[in-house]
């Protein structure tokens, strides 16, 4: 009992970073059985998906669970034992400092050039801009943010989208909203998941969608939305 208070405080204290390793769990069987030949279908199938944290927080609690699901979790700062195969894939869990995204981008071996690439839920970049600071390596394959009076919104492959809240008339009492699909002035930020090769992008793309639909829209805290962006 006192072990899972423990752990219960270490969730509520790191909500974050444990959020993301619950959406690694998520994107798992979209990374591992993407339909090209290299994936081997998750846990039993072969592949693994690495989830690896950028953060300190010790996480031995879900390791098990991850497990099971074809994730194993583990840490930037160990990435010299990273061994990749071709029926794997990566997942680096909030890069954040642009030195970070590079490291990740270096993480699959060029040999295994359809192996996913995913960078997931930055919570700032230092950039400023939409989609991570590497848009040559990683392509935003869902990005939704919060900004004033809005949203910034991007399905790939779909065109980037942005959603005005509209003033209260007498049609619509309450307010209501106008869209705009085009790419947005490049400023803020927001949580990015970049994904390697197309099949990956659009299945990412279509399960966050269908995530954010359950969950009725995404965190407003942070200074981040939710997204996550593949490497083309």
């Amino acid at each position: 009992m006192r072990g899972e208070r423990r752990a219960y405080q270490l969730v509520k204290t790191y909500l974050q970073p444990f959020a993301n390793v619950y959406w690694a769990l998520a994107l798992a069987p979209a990374l591992l059985d993407r339909g090209d030949g290299g994936g081997a279908g998750g846990a039993g199938g072969g592949g693994t998906l690495h989830a690896i944290s950028t953060d300190s927080v010790v996480k031995e609690r879900a390791v098990a669970a991850a497990a099971a699901a074809g994730v194993r979790l583990s840490s930037l700062r160990s990435r010299a034992a990273l061994a990749v195969g071709p029926a794997d894939a990566v997942a680096v869990l909030d890069p954040r400092a642009t030195d970070t995204w590079r490291t990740a981008a270096a993480l699959v071996p060029a040999a295994l050039p359809t192996t996913p690439l995913v960078a997931l839920n930055a919570s700032f970049t230092e950039t400023y801009g939409l989609g991570g600071p590497l848009p040559d390596v990683f392509e935003p394959a869902f990005y939704l943010k919060r900004v004033s009076k809005g949203w910034v919104l991007r399905e790939y492959p779909g065109p980037w989208q942005v959603w005005l809240e509209t003033p209260p008339t007498a049609a619509a009492p309450g307010g209501g909203w106008s869209s705009s699909k085009r790419r947005p002035p490049s400023r803020g930020w927001g949580m990015c998941l970049s994904s390697s090769g197309g099949s990956a992008s659009t299945a990412l793309a279509s399960l966050m969608t269908g995530g954010r639909r359950a969950l009725g829209g995404a965190s407003e805290g942070g200074g981040g939305g939710r997204g996550a962006s593949c490497r083309p």
